[in-house]
C-alpha cells in the first residue's frame, strides 16, 4: 500500500493509494489545489468545508458534461457513438471524465475525515 503527502490550501494530508497509483494520486492532488486556489481567490478564505464542498460541486459539474458528451448513440459512426469529435477530443484537458471521477471521490472522502475530526 502506498502513502502520499498532498498539500491542498496550505494543509498537508497523508493519504493512502495502491501501490503504483502514487504519481496519480499526487496529480489529482495537484490539481485540487489549484482549484481551491481559485475558489479561495475568488471568495477567499470561505472555510475549507465549504471550499471542499464548492470544489466538489464544481467536478461534480464537469463529471455530468463530461458523460453527456461521451454517451454513446444506439447507431452512427465512432465519432457520432461517441458523442465526439476527433477534434473536440484532442482538445480535451488532461484531466478525463474518470479523473475526474477520482478527484470526487477522494475529495468527499477527505471532506467526510474533516466531518470526523
Amino acid at each position: 500500500m502506498g502513502m502520499v503527502t498532498l498539500s491542498v490550501n496550505g494543509r498537508r494530508y497523508d493519504v493512502t493509494c495502491g501501490d503504483g497509483e502514487e504519481e496519480h494520486l499526487r496529480h489529482l492532488g495537484a490539481s485540487i489545489d489549484r482549484r481551491l486556489r481559485e475558489l479561495v481567490a475568488t471568495l477567499g478564505q470561505a472555510g475549507e468545508a465549504r471550499l471542499l464542498l464548492l470544489a466538489c460541486l464544481l467536478l461534480e459539474d464537469e463529471v455530468a458534461e463530461a458523460r453527456s458528451t461521451v454517451r454513446p448513440q444506439a447507431n452512427g459512426d465512432v465519432e457520432s457513438r461517441a458523442g465526439v469529435s476527433v477534434a473536440a477530443l484532442a482538445a480535451m484537458p488532461d484531466e478525463t471524465a474518470a479523473d475526474l471521477e477520482v478527484i470526487a471521490r477522494r475529495i468527499e472522502a477527505v471532506a467526510g475525515r474533516l466531518k470526523s475530526t
